[in-house]
Parts: C-alpha cells; sequence; structure tokens
C-alpha cells in the first residue's frame, strides 16, 4: 500500500532534467524504463532528444546497463562506481525521496 507521503510524490511532476540531476549527484544508473515510468513517458524515446553526454548516460538499458549508442568517451567517468541500477519506477520514485 502507498502511504499518503508516497502517493503525494508520485502527484509531483519529475522532470527529466530533475532526474539527471539526482542521478549524477548521487551517482546511481536508472534504465530507461524507470525514467519513463516517472516522467510518464516511452521508454523508447524517453531519452531520444538529448545529446550523448556523461550527464545524459545515466539513464540505461535494462539488457546491459549501458546507455544506448554512446561511445565511451560520452559515457561519466563515474558510471561504474555502483553495480546497482534502479530497474523500475517504483525503486526510482523512492530514490527521488
Amino acid at each position: 500500500m502507498i502511504s499518503g507521503q508516497e502517493n503525494w510524490r508520485r502527484n509531483l511532476t519529475w522532470t527529466l532534467d530533475m532526474i539527471l540531476e539526482i542521478l549524477e549527484d548521487n551517482t546511481q544508473r536508472a534504465t530507461y524504463g524507470a525514467v519513463a515510468e516517472v516522467v510518464r513517458k516511452n521508454p523508447r524515446n524517453v531519452m531520444s532528444h538529448l545529446p550523448r553526454t556523461p550527464r545524459n548516460s545515466w539513464v540505461v538499458a535494462k539488457a546491459n546497463r549501458l546507455p544506448s549508442g554512446y561511445f565511451p568517451h560520452e559515457m561519466h567517468p563515474q558510471l561504474f562506481s555502483k553495480s546497482y541500477v534502479i530497474t523500475d519506477g517504483d525503486e526510482l520514485w523512492s530514490a527521488l525521496g
């Protein structure tokens, strides 16, 4: 069951920029699906309009835990500092605090 506080947080409008900032600040990867669930977008194109930069590399594919189409020099230097990857919206909502 979702608590009142949890429900309130879920009703906030989280922008992709806000999520990327939190992921980078916490050196935490999250999957396209998890991010898409929070921003209420399609996982296939949630990041498609953004350039391939280190800041945007925190959002990764579930299958291989890598940002799709990125070359190594486009990935954040700390991208692999944590092995854990957030894989669903519930986990991401919790991480967003």
